[in-house]
């Protein structure tokens, strides 16, 4: 590897980049030109390093995970990775990328010297874990604001062995939290898989701006998240239900924030638009929680959780009966 001769330091940066995590061990001879250069190195991330006794070498710890070699400018002619007293090991694993920077100093107080240096890098013991194929491919997010929260949707395909997808969101783009699981999509034509959830958390009532991501977790266990998206919420205030556990078995809790006094009705539609159970009760302003219980009769499926408020469709939910 050649460089040209700039001022007191010749520089080059060196990147491996891998899909996959690999085990990396490599060994670098730092001399100089019998003159005035002497060859550096540094390695960033390291798992261990090795150098070899006895050695002529000057190692600097710069701390986070970087080690910086410098080499004298007593030369070994050639490529020469068994000069062992100017030889250095590293020794990285599982790492997805290597940076390496080598370069030149002069450390002599004269001007002459060579012009260019040749460096020697030996790499040995390459080992690639095997590719991991991802249940899902293709994951645009799409969040819009509503009268009855945030609704978003996203769409799959050429899924294989996918699990579930878990729906997050954070009111700081760092910190987020899970507000859901979706198993089944809303749509399927065979090849593109469309999902969608509303994000009704009477949280949002008093924010500004909420991020949301997407988890998608293979049966395998292993996940990747969606790009984030960003939405406004300009004083979303709005009547809002919120149905869990959702898969239910025997109860269902049900949190309704309803912006005035009044009574309502709460219903749970099959699939064919038959009420299967319905409660009649008084709403507070503000939040209200109440209890369903007695379902175990219910056939394992899908179902909707409506509440009705002055005979009018306040909110409603997916629900999924074990």
């Amino acid at each position: 590897m050649t460089g040209l001769f700039l001022s007191n330091l010749q520089l080059l940066v060196l990147t491996i980049l891998s899909l996959v995590s690999l085990f990396v061990q490599y060994a670098i001879d730092v001399d100089g030109d019998g003159g005035n250069i002497g060859e550096f190195n540094e390695s960033d991330g390291q798992t261990n390093y090795e150098v070899p006794f006895p050695s002529v070498l000057a190692m600097t710890d710069m701390g986070s995970g970087k080690m910086e070699v410098q080499g004298p400018t007593s030369n070994r002619v050639g490529i020469d990775t068994f000069a062992l007293d100017v030889r250095v090991n590293y020794f990285f694993d599982g790492k997805d990328s290597i940076n390496l920077k080598i370069g030149q100093t002069v450390l002599g107080s004269g001007t002459g010297g060579a012009t260019q240096r040749l460096n020697s890098i030996y790499f040995k013991k390459i080992t690639l874990t095997p590719f991991v194929i991802l249940p899902v491919k293709n994951l645009p997010l799409e969040a819009t604001v509503t009268n009855r929260g945030v609704e978003l949707k996203w769409q799959t395909d050429n899924e294989e062995s996918n699990s579930r997808f878990e729906v997050e969101h954070s009111f700081d783009g760092i910190h987020f939290n899970a507000i859901g699981k979706v198993i089944y999509p809303v749509t399927t034509d065979g090849l593109n898989n469309r999902y969608a959830m509303m994000d009704k958390s009477d949280s949002l009532m008093s924010k500004e701006i909420a991020y949301y991501r997407i988890k998608q977790v293979g049966v395998n266990a292993k996940y990747s998240y969606s790009k984030i998206v960003m939405v406004h919420l300009p004083g979303l205030k709005v009547n809002t239900m919120q149905a869990f556990p959702n898969p239910f078995n025997e109860t269902i809790n049900v949190n309704l924030y309803s912006l005035e006094n009044g009574p309502g009705v709460i219903k749970i539609r099959n699939l064919s638009g038959e009420t299967v159970y319905k409660l009649d009760l008084m709403i507070n302003k503000g939040d209200n929680r109440i209890q369903i219980g007695s379902l175990g009769r219910l056939p394992a499926g899908i179902y909707e959780a409506q509440i009705m408020m002055n005979r009018t469709l306040a909110d409603s939910q997916k629900i999924i009966k074990n």
